[in-house]
């Protein structure tokens, strides 16, 4: 058994005229074998909180450190999951 590790960010919609309500894309980034550690690596890759707590990456603030898979994310998903995925497997900073 494994835990995958999924990035998440908020995209706004477009229809020509107005921005729509944001979707939220989620996409999986990395697996772990534990949640423990899938966690840790979450905390390890967190940047210190502004006080505002607005992240934006279109507006290069950023909620994650550089070299973190999850650098281009807002926020993440840590789910368990039965079978082997191709992403990065324990990735480290």
């Amino acid at each position: 058994m494994s835990y995958e590790l999924y990035g998440l960010i908020s995209e706004a919609q477009y229809n020509g005229y107005a921005c729509r309500a944001p979707e939220e894309t989620r996409e999986l980034i990395a697996t772990f074998s534990d949640h423990q550690t899938a966690l840790a690596y979450v905390r390890a890759s967190e940047l210190r909180v502004p006080k505002t707590n607005r992240f934006n990456v279109y507006e290069g603030k950023y909620r994650y450190r550089k070299h973190s898979v999850l650098r281009n994310y807002e926020n993440y998903e840590i789910c368990e999951f039965e079978e082997e995925a191709e992403v990065p497997h324990n990735p480290s900073i």
